[in-house]
């Protein structure tokens, strides 16, 4: 500590508030002591404060130090004065290395913490000895030191100040209390720059905080001398992980979290020094989120759709870093949008997995079922570039989230043009193979899957009774005609895992299909012994296929179905004209009149 150990004041044994005669006569006796080559000692040395140098130039520098005002009031700052009894008491027992008593006397004086033209002098010798004492044996004593600082502040920005340059600087000098802090505060900075944010030191926060007695500028001041390191360091450290993100995204995450330890104690420093309102700091703060968000996302970027590492949790753990750094506004909602949506992302973690592993054959069920939905809803209908109903639809965007409620059916409609049979039968056989897949990568249990199970039963059979109850050889013809290869497609339904309900209504569908299938062998057996078709017609003509028979069938499907009172006649013929031909059927004569009434019945429809 040169500043009081080196003093000009110390160097010459003088006090801080010493006449011009005691210089010069102080360095007249210094001087013939060095011509006879001794040294000489004075009472002001005060051994506690260490070794002094007194050569010839040390003697001449200091006495030049302190030829102009300013500097007499600059170095007795660091110096003691001695302006009363009570000083002259204390100055003693410094004499004797007694600094204990000494501090003890000095405190007394000043106890009320206000400064006055009694006891300023106590304060500034108390500060000086507390300073003086603070440093010993390489280590500070940061309470003593701060005292110090928070006294001479006192002293300096009081009233009373000016009896105090008076004193020391003489008249007609007129301090500038603003240079005069700031000089005070180099010189405090340099005394303090070996014990800095060191071990057995004082830290740059507990510094700023020493100087609460001065006013706002001289703070800032101070905290400026600190915040330039820092200021740069934070800038370098971002500017460098911005540079690798680009180069390297895939170590984005690591980027991220190794920015945030590289400038997370400098922006505590930052936000003690500035505090967390302040502009620079917030800028500075949200700068770095920004950064170390950037690292997250683009850390996620890079590995979301590897199937082998999943980013989640890393970009998760650094997004959470850019949140702890407290950004401000905008940076802030960003950094919170961005970890809701990892999150998101984390959550739906087991069904991105499942996708990945039975995505595409859901999705090609789907497809099939929703083509076999719009069939139906448009009447067996197809769009007329849809020229193959068997071969596979292009394929679709697979859906982003694979859920039970995802399963639902496009019901959009378009024009249909389809064979109902054959599409029941499609989809089923289709679909298997896909359903054998999922089955295997997530097991028969799995709600998806019997999901889908439940789905093809239900459109399939929709689809088979559709065309069943649509398929009739003769429009009119009841019941419809079933055959082995309608009963094929049954089964095929029947091999599906559906639940118990739709189990229940596909046995239900089987059997009246299964007697639909007997009614129609039954009526074809009638048929082949001409007792069934256009029954009176038949038996009037002997024969089904007769020409006569046909064109009275075409009569029939032409002209009579198209209107409300055909359609009535038609259904009004089919209920009554079995049991006529049951009468009527051995009857010859009656047959012959029929007969003819029908032919004159053919050449007017026939016109």
């Amino acid at each position: 500590m040169n500043l009081i150990s080196q003093n000009p004041y110390r160097v010459l044994g003088l006090l801080g508030n010493s006449s011009e005669r005691e210089l010069q006569k102080q360095i007249d006796t210094i001087n013939r002591f060095a011509e006879v080559g001794k040294t000489k000692s004075f009472d002001y040395d005060f051994d506690f404060l260490g070794a002094v140098s007194r050569t010839a130039n040390d003697v001449q520098k200091a006495s030049s130090q302190i030829e102009q005002a300013n500097n007499k009031l600059n170095y007795s700052l660091f110096w003691f004065v001695n302006k009363s009894h009570i000083d002259e008491i204390a100055l003693n027992h410094l004499k004797e290395n007694n600094t204990d008593k000494a501090i003890e006397i000095w405190e007394k004086t000043i106890k009320d913490g206000e400064v006055t033209s009694a006891n300023f002098s106590s304060i500034t010798n108390l500060a000086t000895l507390l300073l003086g004492s603070s440093i010993q044996n390489g280590k500070l004593d940061t309470a003593k030191f701060q005292k110090a600082i928070e006294l001479k502040g006192r002293l300096i920005h009081s009233n009373i100040f000016s009896d105090f340059v008076l004193l020391t600087a003489g008249n007609g000098f007129t301090a500038d209390i603003s240079k005069l802090s700031t000089t005070f505060t180099e010189e405090i900075l340099t005394i303090s720059k070996k014990h800095l944010d060191k071990e057995g030191g004082i830290s740059n926060a507990e510094l700023i905080q020493s100087f609460t007695s001065f006013p706002e500028n001289t703070r800032k001041y101070l905290s400026s001398k600190f915040i330039e390191e820092p200021l740069h360091s934070i800038e370098s450290q971002i500017e460098k992980t911005v540079e690798r993100r680009k180069l390297e995204p895939e170590n984005a995450g690591k980027l991220g979290s190794a920015l945030y330890a590289t400038t997370k104690n400098d922006l505590a420093f930052l936000k003690s020094l500035l505090g967390s309102e302040n502009v620079q700091y917030q800028m500075l703060s949200n700068k770095v989120a920004n950064e170390i968000l950037q690292c997250a996302i683009d850390f996620f970027i890079e590995w979301k759709d590897d199937s082998d590492n999943d980013p989640g949790q890393e970009s998760l753990r650094t997004a959470k870093l850019a949140k702890s750094v407290a950004p401000k506004g905008q940076t802030k909602n960003r950094v919170k949008e961005n970890i809701e949506n990892i999150e998101d992302w984390i959550e739906n973690g087991e069904e991105r997995r499942l996708n990945s592993k039975i995505g595409e054959s859901v999705n090609f069920i789907i497809q099939k079922l929703n083509l076999a939905v719009e069939t139906l809803e448009n009447k067996g209908k197809y769009p007329s570039g849809y020229n193959d109903p068997y071969s596979d639809l292009p394929k679709n965007q697979q859906p982003h989230n694979l859920t039970i409620e995802s399963l639902s059916l496009n019901r959009s409609r378009y024009p249909f043009n389809i064979n109902l049979y054959r599409l029941a039968g499609d989809i089923v056989s289709k679909c298997k193979p896909a359903l054998e897949k999922i089955k295997l990568a997530v097991g028969g249990q799995n709600q998806i899957y019997l999901k889908l199970n439940n789905d093809l039963a239900s459109i399939s059979l929709a689809c088979l009774i559709e065309y069943v109850n649509n398929n009739r050889n003769d429009v009119f013809a009841t019941p419809p005609d079933v055959s082995e290869r309608e009963m094929g497609v049954m089964n095929a339904i029947g091999t599906l895992e559906m639940n118990s309900e739709m189990r229940k209504r596909f046995n239900s569908q089987k059997q009246s299909l299964l007697n639909l299938k007997l009614a129609t062998e039954r009526l074809r057996s009638k048929s082949s012994d001409n007792s069934g078709g256009c029954y009176i017609a038949t038996m009037a003509y002997g024969n089904y296929d007769h020409p006569q028979v046909l064109v009275l069938r075409d009569f029939r499907d032409d002209s009579l179905a198209k209107t409300a009172f055909g359609r009535n006649f038609i259904r009004f013929y089919y209920a009554t004209s079995p049991k006529l031909v049951a009468l009527l059927k051995n009857h010859k004569r009656i047959n012959a009149a029929i007969r003819l009434m029908l032919d004159q019945l053919i050449k007017l429809i026939s016109k």
